[in-house]
C-alpha cells in the first residue's frame, strides 16, 4: 500500500475527526505563505504614489474652459464639435463655441397684407442646442414664435415671422439658447412693401383745360390693398411744390377718390396730388391750362 492511499485510508476511517491530516497539510502551507507575505511588507504604511489615470475614450471631464455645453440628447453629426471630423479643435479661436451664441444678420420686408408684415431674419448660431426664435411688435405686443433644433454649426437659418405691424412699426428679435438661457437681442424697423399710385382721368403729366371745369378727380390707389378705413397723407402739390397737407380714409376697395378744386390763378401752373402710405409714394399733376 503507498503512502497516498494510507492517507486516503486514515482520512476515511476518522469521519468524526475535525481535522484530518490533508487539512493539517493544507493548513501549514498557508501559514508559511501567509509568513513570506509579512516579510515583504514595508516597515511603515505611506501614501502610495499616483503616477497615471486611464479615462475611457467617451468619457467627459467636468469644467468646460468657458466653453458652452452642449445638448447629449443631440445626435454627433459632422459639424457637432465633439465629432472627430469637426475641422476646428474647441481651444481654436474660430471653434463655433468661442463665438458669440448667435449672429443676428439681415432682415427683410417679405411682404405686408392688410395688418400682418412677414418678416425674415437671416440667423446664424454657434452652439449644439435647441433655439426659441421670438420677434416682438413694440408698438401693439403683436409676437410670433418659432423653435428650432440646430444639429450642426455653424449654421445660418431664415426663419419668417407673421406679426400684427405697418410700415415704420419697431420690431425686436429674441434668440434664446434653451440649453444655457444665453439670450441675444436685435431691432428691425419694418420697411413698405406697398405701392401708392396717384392717377387722374386723361393721364398724368397732361394738359387740363379749366374751361368749364373747376375740379379734377384723382384717384389714389394702395396695393396691396389695405382695406377700409387707412389713413394716407396727401398734399397738394403746385408747381412741384407743397401747397397744403390734409388726410383722407381709404375706402372699402383701398382706394382714396379725392378731387381737386383748380382756381383760376392757378392757369399756366402745374397742379396735383402726392399721396404717402406707410413709406411708399405716388403723385400725379397736370398742366392747367385756360
Amino acid at each position: 500500500m503507498t503512502d497516498q492511499n494510507r492517507n486516503d485510508k486514515l482520512d476515511k476511517s476518522r469521519p468524526d475527526s475535525k481535522i484530518t491530516r490533508r487539512k493539517a497539510v493544507k493548513t501549514i502551507a498557508g501559514g508559511i505563505t501567509a509568513l513570506a507575505a509579512y516579510h515583504t511588507l514595508p516597515a511603515k504604511w505611506e501614501k502610495p504614489i499616483l503616477e497615471s489615470i486611464f479615462i475611457p475614450a467617451h468619457a467627459q471631464t467636468s469644467g468646460n474652459n468657458g466653453i458652452a455645453p452642449v445638448d447629449p440628447s443631440i445626435p454627433v453629426t459632422p459639424g457637432h464639435p465633439g465629432h472627430p471630423d469637426y475641422p476646428l479643435a474647441p481651444s481654436h479661436p474660430d471653434h463655433p463655441h468661442n463665438n458669440p451664441m448667435a449672429v443676428i444678420g439681415s432682415f427683410t420686408t417679405l411682404d405686408i397684407v392688410s395688418t400682418t408684415a412677414f418678416i425674415s431674419v437671416d440667423i446664424t448660431v454657434n452652439r449644439i442646442a435647441q433655439y426659441t426664435f421670438t420677434l416682438v411688435n413694440l408698438q401693439n405686443s403683436s409676437s410670433d414664435t418659432l423653435d428650432y433644433i440646430a444639429q450642426t454649426i455653424p449654421v445660418t437659418v431664415s426663419p419668417t415671422f407673421g406679426i400684427e405691424g405697418k410700415a415704420g412699426d419697431t420690431v425686436e428679435l429674441t434668440v434664446t439658447n434653451n440649453l444655457t438661457s444665453e439670450v441675444d437681442t436685435a431691432q428691425y424697423v419694418i420697411e413698405s412693401t406697398n405701392t401708392v399710385t396717384v392717377l387722374t382721368d386723361g393721364g398724368c403729366d397732361q394738359d387740363f383745360s379749366l374751361a368749364g371745369n373747376t375740379n379734377k378727380i384723382f384717384t389714389i390707389t394702395i396695393r396691396p390693398s389695405p382695406g377700409a378705413g387707412e389713413s394716407v397723407t396727401i398734399e397738394e402739390i403746385k408747381d412741384g411744390a407743397t401747397n397744403f397737407t390734409f388726410t383722407r380714409d381709404t375706402d372699402s376697395n383701398g382706394e382714396i377718390t379725392q378731387p381737386i378744386i383748380m382756381q383760376i390763378t392757378d392757369i399756366g401752373s402745374n397742379k396735383g396730388l402726392r399721396a404717402t402710405y406707410q413709406g411708399a409714394v405716388g403723385s400725379c399733376t397736370v398742366r392747367v391750362n385756360p
